[in-house]
């Protein structure tokens, strides 16, 4: 499925996932638990909200508090953890937890501002998106919105791939080190924006017939995945790409889903 060499089970990298279930397995922490062992990663998580969401909507969200949330990090204090990745965050307090522990690390954080689902519902008002964007941004190695959602994030049109490296250029004002303007929701080529505050480059793919859910949620994992295993950044970018490319067109239907196989 991937590049990446295979390594022993012993020496696989702890990557963390934070983030939302999902009952079908189809995104979230539950996608990232059921693909690390495809990429030689071994996965940690901590769940901070469980959903009730099928592929036609998203039925309820429900947060966990804030004190669980941060007991659950405590409890992988010791663990050599080599990447995060991080999605959903549906409470203030929660985020607040989630930045504290994160200032103790100094591994390569992968941030997917998941603001709403493909269903329709949303995971984060607007008061704990702006403390999504204020606290987690500047701690993250890469930030990797949707257009959807860099729009929201920036209240900006983004239509034309000049626009998308101007919103992708605004991001990193607002704090993020990187970002990878995701262009899946444009037009033909599919391309992706990368921007570290001084360079841009595109990252351009054919669009494949067919669709799945949770590509989002898998690229951002394969890139902490990739970087957990020591390669460059643009390098994991163009791994996660390339798993994400393989992985639509034999997507499996699962109910009203099509899912990661």
């Amino acid at each position: 499925m991937t590049p990446l060499s295979r390594r022993s089970v012993r020496d696989r990298p702890l990557v963390l996932s934070i983030g939302v279930t999902d009952p079908y397995v189809a995104a979230g922490v539950s996608l990232d638990l059921f693909v690390a062992d495809r990429l030689d990663v071994r996965p940690v998580m901590v769940v901070v909200g469980v959903s009730a969401q099928d592929g036609g909507a998203l039925f309820r969200i429900l947060p966990i508090d804030a004190a669980l949330i941060r007991e659950q990090l405590a409890a992988l204090v010791e663990l050599p953890i080599a990447a995060v990745r991080i999605g959903a965050i549906a409470s203030d307090d929660a985020i607040t937890e989630v930045a504290r522990f994160l200032r103790r690390l100094d591994v390569p954080v992968v941030l997917d501002p998941v603001i709403a689902s493909t269903s329709g519902g949303r995971f984060l008002d607007d008061a704990v998106l702006e403390a999504y964007v204020e606290r987690l941004f500047p701690l993250a190695t890469l930030v990797t919105p949707n257009l959807p959602e860099a729009m929201e994030l920036l209240g900006m049109s983004i239509a034309t791939l000049p626009e998308m490296a101007v919103a992708a250029l605004a991001l990193t004002r607002r704090g993020a080190r990187a970002v990878l303007l995701k262009g899946g929701h444009g037009s033909d080529p599919v391309v992706d924006v990368f921007c570290d505050g001084y360079d841009v480059r595109h990252f351009e793919a054919a669009r494949l017939s067919g669709s799945m859910r949770g590509t989002g949620c898998l690229l951002a994992f394969t890139i902490a995945a990739a970087l957990a295993h020591g390669y460059p950044l643009r390098t994991a970018i163009q791994s996660g790409r390339d798993i994400v490319q393989l992985l639509i067109p034999v997507a499996r239907l699962c109910g009203r889903n099509r899912v990661v196989p």
